[in-house]
């Protein structure tokens, strides 16, 4: 609660006479609120925010036709507007963006013998795109996108005819064009997800063989080249399937998504790429995506309805130890959606996270404001008031108080006097995100002296 003076002087006179305590709980830390839903056309498939938070660029598809919707985002909000369509003309399924911001690339699905990268100019400024008659061939199959750290290299995901492929192409930094096309077949017939380690080392796939054995493929990158070599092989399942992958952003840390449910983890060598260590977390869902919040405090799971009357998708949030990279406290989120694809992703500040979802009714691009403040908690031995300084100001009183979603920032509190005690020095807290800081009152009892004549 926060306090008038006036108020907060009242409250404390109740504190005096009647003893009483108020306390309300603190809450979490990446925890969602929403969410806001923006209508697209078709069903859409993956999405994506330019580096510089501004635009939204969501991928959609039915019946062959495939568009790319673009809106405007508001940095300091995370709310959409406008909503342009660029018509594609065939089956659309995942799109990237350039770490400068100038070139957005989109997978298609051309006919029944290969796929197509179609490529866009985005004008920095406004957001809106122009070009599309530029495209480059794939193998069939082709559904995921990912871009190099540094923008020089292209990788996509294929499955198709028990075959699965990476797929690199060279990427001219200035122009945005791609030349040299090299398939990676994997030696497994299907491929679920692939990961891009942040260091621009490693990447990972996750794959399946006949038997719906689930693999780990790590394959070493280049640096100057961008070629793959490899992979080193890691059995995860046997007889299920292995899919979602996500990498934390330190480098450390690797999640995927098994049966059980849980939520494996291993620790990732920095220097190599290699995989040690699992440790398997219990997940009330089967996870098919995941991604790491920017600042490594959330893993968020994307668990997709199976189709139209089936029960609910759902948003899971896992609170992470940046430091460990161990999880804890999972929260299931409903998306209120009985079929949706296979995309939650989050603004590069951290503050949004947005999910492509479908149902019975509509289409929608769901966003969710997602809680970057941290918690205030005040105690004192006697009742008394104070007053706290910083990002924000808080007057009241009492013995105990929690505050749980303040702006991130250093703090300052100052005690009131309490007659007959003495009262506690000031002190100084800052308040980062994940913890919560607790400011603490000793009042003394002041000496008596008697005084004779």
């Amino acid at each position: 609660m926060k306090f008038t003076k006036f108020f907060s002087i009242l409250f404390l006179l109740a504190t005096v006479f009647f003893g009483y305590t108020s306390v309300v709980e603190a809450g979490s830390a990446g925890s969602l609120s929403g969410p806001t839903s923006y209508a697209v056309t078709n069903i859409p498939e993956d999405g994506v925010v330019s580096p510089d938070g501004t635009s939204l660029y969501v991928v959609t598809t039915y019946m062959g036709t495939g568009t790319v919707r673009f809106f405007t985002r508001n940095v300091s909000t995370g709310a959409l507007s406008g909503g342009v369509d660029y018509s594609i003309g065939m089956s659309s399924y995942g799109v990237a963006i350039s770490p400068d911001g100038t070139s957005v690339y989109v997978v298609n699905e051309y006919g029944a013998s290969h796929g197509l990268l179609t490529l866009y100019s985005r004008n920095t400024t406004t957001g809106t795109l122009s070009g599309g008659s530029v495209t480059y061939s794939l193998p069939d199959g082709a559904k995921q996108i990912l871009m190099s750290p540094n923008g020089t290299s292209v990788y996509i995901l294929s499955s198709y005819n028990s075959n699965g492929y990476v797929t690199l192409y060279s990427r001219n930094t200035t122009t945005g064009t791609l030349s040299g096309r090299v398939d990676y077949l994997t030696g497994k017939p299907y491929t679920n997800g692939f990961a891009l380690s942040p260091d621009g080392k490693s990447l990972y796939v996750t794959t399946n063989d006949t038997s719906n054995n689930g693999f780990i493929l790590l394959y070493t990158i280049n640096a100057s080249t961008g070629t793959l070599s490899g992979p080193i092989v890691y059995p995860v399942t046997v007889g299920y399937t292995v899919q979602g992958i996500t990498i934390s952003p330190d480098n450390k840390t690797l999640y995927v998504g098994t049966p059980g449910p849980s939520v494996s983890v291993y620790a990732r060598n920095t220097t190599t790429g290699t995989l040690s260590g699992r440790v398997d977390y219990p997940a009330n869902h089967v996870i098919s995506s995941f991604v790491v919040s920017p600042d490594g405090y959330s893993l968020y799971g994307n668990v997709p309805g199976i189709g139209f009357g089936a029960p609910p998708a759902y948003i899971v949030l896992f609170n992470r130890d940046p430091s460990t990279g161990s999880l804890s406290g999972e929260v299931d989120y409903s998306a209120g959606r009985s079929y949706a694809p296979y995309a939650n992703f989050l603004s590069p500040d951290g503050t949004s996270l947005y999910r492509v979802a479908s149902g019975s009714s509509a289409s929608s691009v769901d966003f969710y404001v997602r809680a970057i403040n941290g918690g205030i908690n005040v105690s004192s031995n006697v009742p008394a008031t104070w007053t706290i300084t910083g990002p924000t100001t808080i007057l009241d009183s009492g013995t105990s108080q929690s505050y749980p979603s303040e702006p991130l920032g250093p703090y300052a509190i100052t005690w009131g006097p309490v007659p007959g005690y003495t009262t506690p020095n000031p002190s100084a807290l800052t308040l980062t995100f994940g913890s919560s800081i607790s400011f603490s009152g000793t009042y003394t009892i002041t000496p008596t002296v008697n005084v004779h004549f």
